[in-house]
């Protein structure tokens, strides 16, 4: 057929085709339906897009339900933004907003705010680590601080330092006050 069709109809139409179909437009083609559209596709699909994709619900929501893996392969990046909100997916995982990011596992969490501000909540234990130094957060209160060659405890000019054979503490003054008692033992104990 050359030349323009157009074809109208006023009820129901139904096509019924046993074998393959094929539909070739060598130019643009727009489809506008009035109404709700439904599609079911029992053998698989397949879709290939060549100069770009772009899709746009307006006005309403996206939904998108998977019984099975969902997979997204990109070659450069994958973006998703809201507002001032993104996450970038490229070499790194980069995440930014306005106001507040927040990683939750379970009833852990990180957060970091705009305000400068951030926070490290475990349930249980809080841990930083670093080859043989670790400092650990108990949620019984307990405090731990551990190293190898040597843990100090540093402000302006005093320092508190702990190594395998020796425990130093350096400052203009030294203040020891026991409510109850002050012990000192060792095998030779030296004042002044």
């Amino acid at each position: 057929m050359e030349g323009a069709e157009t074809i109208r109809l006023r009820d129901l139409r139904e096509v019924d085709v046993a074998g393959t179909d094929q539909l070739v437009v060598h130019e643009s083609r727009t489809e506008e339906i009035h109404g709700a559209q439904t599609e079911r596709l029992l053998g698989g699909r397949s879709v290939h897009v060549e100069q770009g994709d772009t899709e746009m619900v307006a006005d309403s929501d996206k939904s998108v339900t998977v019984q099975g893996s969902y997979e997204i392969a990109v070659d450069q990046y994958f973006r998703v933004l809201r507002d001032g909100t993104e996450v970038h997916v490229e070499e790194v995982i980069h995440a930014e907003s306005p106001k507040q990011i927040e990683l939750v596992v379970g009833g852990n969490r990180v957060t970091v705010s705009s305000d400068g501000t951030i926070t490290l909540n475990a349930l249980k234990q809080l841990e930083l680590v670093c080859g043989d130094a670790r400092i650990s957060l108990s949620s019984d209160g307990t405090i731990t601080a551990s190293g190898t060659t040597k843990v100090e405890l540093l402000s302006g000019a005093s320092a508190v330092s702990v190594e395998p054979t020796k425990v130093g503490s350096q400052s203009s003054q030294v203040d020891i006050d026991g409510s109850a008692a002050v012990n000192v033992t060792g095998g030779a104990v030296n004042l002044n």
